[in-house]
């Protein structure tokens, strides 16, 4: 089918809209679709126009109740680095007036590696800002284009990075438009949504502290129950010979405006079972503490339900705790 515009719903599956009907078909139930991206250069305002491939889709359960769609995007373009991997060409190509419009080699717009699929989430209701190393979620609704029927912008997140998490790991969503009547609607709202990127980013002094597949545990302090809470029994690896495993508080996460609190971490958590760096590429703050950015933040506390005074979600770290040897 011919159609006008994608949009997607809250946990990211893919719809066409076709103007002339007023009917939409998921993309997943025909596997791809093919559009052309235009790229203006605002110093001359020309444009380039790029091929894109949506070759295939995949989606798992992250919830009963909650489905995580991803998909394989590819461009007919050079990609940067050989970390896109080529997708090939498609066997099947849409009609076109134009010769050789759709044929050729496409590549990946996401990069793929150990710890990255290749594949893109799609955050319905949501555009990206960024200053610097900061980025951030906006609102998307209404700054479509003004020929569409459901007018607002989503982003492509790719697979393995900080904005794609939350809602492939976590299931939540970034958007404030919510349908309780809907499925997945697990908006966790615009600032909280960040406050999570920034968790898995390890983000603060003006910049990510981590690195791609650094394993860590996030719990939602926002909500009794908690909608998510990675650091139950069910998250434990394989017990140790020798000891036990723990979960100790990192940091505690929150978003605000360049003209508030700082972005990113607002405390930090350190006493005798502090962990030594598993998740930022610096020492703790508990070895280091005239590390920049860790200097001015306070403690978090020990006390648990202290945690969500400092922001929305807290980030953990499995401590190998070694019983003390018996006294002789």
């Amino acid at each position: 089918m011919a159609f006008d515009f994608l949009y997607p719903t809250a946990e990211g599956r893919l719809f066409a809209y076709d103007s002339a009907s007023q009917t939409t078909e998921a993309v997943d139930q025909g596997l791809q679709a093919f559009f052309i991206l235009t790229l203006t250069d605002a110093s001359d305002a020309s444009t380039t126009h790029i091929p894109i491939w949506l070759k295939a889709v995949s989606s798992d359960s992250v919830l009963p109740t909650f489905d995580v769609w991803k998909y394989t995007i590819a461009a007919k373009a050079a990609p940067p680095t050989s970390d896109f991997p080529s997708e090939g060409s498609p066997e099947n190509l849409p009609p076109t007036i134009v010769s050789d419009l759709w044929s050729g080699t496409y590549y990946s717009i996401c990069p793929a590696s150990v710890h990255e699929s290749g594949e893109a989430l799609i955050l319905q209701y949501s555009e990206l800002k960024l200053d610097g190393d900061a980025a951030w979620l906006a609102d998307g609704m209404g700054l479509g284009s003004l020929d569409d029927e459901l007018p607002a912008t989503s982003v492509i997140a790719c697979q393995g990075h900080a904005f794609s998490k939350p809602q492939e790991f976590l299931g939540i969503t970034p958007n404030s438009y919510v349908d309780v009547n809907q499925p997945g609607e697990r908006s966790y709202g615009l600032a909280d949504y960040n406050a999570a990127a920034n968790a898995y980013r390890a983000f603060y002094d003006g910049q990510s502290r981590t690195v791609l597949g650094t394993p860590v545990h996030f719990k939602d302090l926002r909500h009794d129950p908690p909608w998510f809470d990675q650091t139950t029994s069910a998250y434990l690896p394989p017990p140790p010979i020798v000891g036990s495993w723990k979960f100790i508080l990192e940091s505690v996460y929150k978003d605000v405006d360049s003209f508030g609190d700082p972005l990113g971490a607002t405390c930090y958590y350190t006493d005798a079972n502090f962990p030594s760096g598993a998740h930022r590429l610096y020492d703790p703050p508990g070895g280091n503490v005239n590390l920049p950015g860790w200097s001015s933040l306070p403690s978090c506390g020990a006390a648990q339900s202290n945690w969500d005074d400092f922001g929305p979600i807290g980030a953990f770290v499995l401590k190998h705790v070694i019983p003390a040897p018996p006294s002789s």
